[in-house]
């Protein structure tokens, strides 16, 4: 693997001398001048309103499934389901991304996801329970498309030194309608007693976010042809094995995603294991559990603001470091807290990490590599991500049956410690270069400056 980094040029004024580059990357935009990015803040507003329609698809089809089967096993299935056509489509997703619009592929995405919900108002009983197993994935399917395209096209809208803030406000923003959303979908459930207005708003949403992405004005991205001029099956295959050279052959690029993929295997466990350890061990009551929750969502939003506007000061090489070493050491003291309270302490902590942690993640994925790679890069780390989570779940689970939930919370715990200081290590001389003079221009024009509301 080579060491040096190939900034895109997507982030850079053209013409502009290196120091100069570099200043203006170290001037980091807050987040509020990113929402003044015309075209980014369309963005979010379709995200918003898409991620809202989500969850509430997503608890109305869980009590669904709950309220026909009664069973573990079926909400067990379905969460299989859900995350499969990420691992099985996720590298292939990225090389589409890659070579159309990634504007239209998001619309015709949730174009496609506003009709694929409505299936689920067909399953009206147990007989029809596999209809919803397979709506639900198609619409992950789907999925699997859009979020790398998401992510691939926010760079072309964003300028480098608002990478940071945009990234850290789609996650926040993502977190707090998923828990209007959640909320809203109860409510609708307990008043109507029907789960069918939930599916038909969540349809309606993805209509609303196809309209706020209609709308972000940019020149059209070129199609990108396919080697042999034929999108065929072979050369979708060559465009894949290309975007993985692409990352093996990057220290930057390779680095980051092994070490999100090693932290995914220490973190998983925990998702797993909360809830043995409130009932079991702690013996909290099934009532405790939403305020639980509260605290992890509150470290999110409110923590995760302030502590990126910190962030924003430093690189996000140093960034994955520091926090992946907070979040292993909380993960740790997990296992050893004696009451609701301490861990309801640690949960803040570690979702005040989780939102920084994430936004220099795919701030440096997106700038160490070029724009035509970005689909392929984002859609590996997506894969990787999802299959250390299936594994570290299934693992977690059974040796938290041989050696105990608080040890095996210890093992996650050092797992993710040892993913910080590898990350530590790998970016220790790491420092961003500017493109060289004879570098492409970009193909999709890049607002440097934040522009006015309208």
């Amino acid at each position: 693997m080579t060491d040096s980094l190939a900034v895109s040029p997507d982030t850079q004024t053209k013409g502009a001398a290196p120091s100069e580059q570099l200043d203006a990357q170290a001037q980091a935009l807050g987040l509020g001048a990113v929402l003044k990015i015309r075209n980014f803040r369309h963005l979010v507003l379709g995200h918003l309103v898409s991620n809202f329609g989500n969850s509430l698809t997503a608890l109305a089809l869980f009590i669904l499934i709950h309220d026909l089967t009664g069973t573990v096993s079926a909400l067990a299935t379905l969460t299989i389901i859900i995350a499969l056509p990420e691992v099985i489509f996720g590298l292939i997703s990225g090389v589409y991304v890659d070579r159309f619009d990634r504007r239209r592929i998001m619309m015709l995405a949730d174009s496609g996801r506003a009709v694929v919900v409505l299936g689920f108002i067909l399953v009206g009983s147990r007989d029809w329970l596999w209809l919803a197993f397979v709506f639900a994935f198609l619409e992950a399917c789907i999925g699997a498309f859009y979020n790398p395209a998401r992510s691939a096209l926010i760079p072309n809208l964003v300028p480098e030194n608002g990478l940071m803030s945009a990234n850290a406000l789609v996650q926040l923003s993502g977190i707090v309608v998923q828990v209007l959303g959640t909320a809203t979908a109860g409510i609708i459930i307990a008043l109507t007693g029907a789960f069918w207005p939930a599916f038909g708003l969540d349809a309606l949403t993805f209509v609303a976010s196809v309209w706020f992405i209609s709308r972000i004005q940019m020149q059209a991205r070129a199609a990108q042809p396919a080697p042999a001029a034929a999108a065929d099956g072979p050369n979708a295959w060559r465009e894949m094995k290309e975007g993985l050279r692409a990352i093996v052959r990057s220290r930057v690029l390779f680095g980051t995603l092994a070490v999100s993929t090693v932290a995914m295997l220490g973190i998983g466990a925990f998702n797993i294991l909360n809830v043995p350890l409130l009932i079991d061990i702690l013996a909290v009551p099934e009532t405790w559990f939403a305020v639980v929750q509260f605290a992890l969502v509150a470290g999110l939003i409110v923590g995760g603001g302030a502590l990126t506007s910190v962030a924003n000061r430093l690189h996000p090489a140093r960034l994955i470091g520091l926090f992946l070493g907070l979040m292993g050491v909380g993960v740790l003291l997990t296992g050893a807290v004696t009451g609701a309270w301490q861990l309801m302490l640690l949960l803040f902590a570690l979702g005040a990490c989780l939102t920084p942690l994430e936004a220099a993640i795919t701030t440096m994925t997106q700038t160490a590599v070029r724009d035509e790679m970005r689909g392929r890069v984002s859609s590996a780390r997506n894969m990787l991500v999802q299959m250390a989570n299936l594994v570290s779940m299934a693992c977690a689970g059974l040796l938290a049956d041989l050696i105990g939930v608080r040890e095996t919370l210890g093992v996650g715990g050092a797992i993710v410690v040892a993913a910080a200081l590898s990350a530590l290590w790998v970016f220790r001389d790491y420092s961003p270069q500017p493109e060289s003079d004879s570098a492409p221009a970009p193909e999709t024009p890049v607002p440097m400056q934040p522009q006015p509301a309208e």
